[in-house]
């Protein structure tokens, strides 16, 4: 297990700004106490949590589906949108290259190829 897990949220969030002027987004109601949060943008955000630690990245975003989240936190982090583990060798840049099915979770040809072959079984 990656000891960053992605996750992802479609709000509501709100922005706002520290005191060196930098621009933030997190879910509403979490905002530090005494910022003047807005409302942010609706749409999917995103970030790397790990779990029983304080430690997580910036909540990212937003992204219209949480498909286009995905494909964000990975081109940022270069990780499985899914699992946040290290991503194989042979990694293809598309979800489902085989199968093409939106939001497959088929990240290299041959798991593509066996989850085909164990959704579709051949009758002998």
């Amino acid at each position: 297990m990656a000891h960053m897990v992605p996750h992802y949220s479609d709000g509501p969030f709100v922005t706002y700004e520290d005191e060196q002027g930098d621009e933030y987004h997190c879910p509403k109601g979490l905002e530090p106490p005494g910022s003047e949060a807005t409302r942010a943008p609706r749409g999917w955000y995103w970030r790397l949590s790990a779990p029983g630690y304080m430690d997580c990245t910036d909540w990212m975003g937003p992204e219209r589906t949480l498909t286009d989240a995905k494909r964000a936190l990975l081109r940022e982090y270069e990780v499985h949108p899914d699992t946040g583990d290290e991503l194989p060798d042979d990694y293809v840049d598309t979800p489902g290259p085989i199968c093409g099915a939106i939001g497959c979770s088929c990240w290299s040809r041959e798991e593509c190829a066996e989850n085909i072959a164990k959704e579709n079984p051949v009758d002998e």
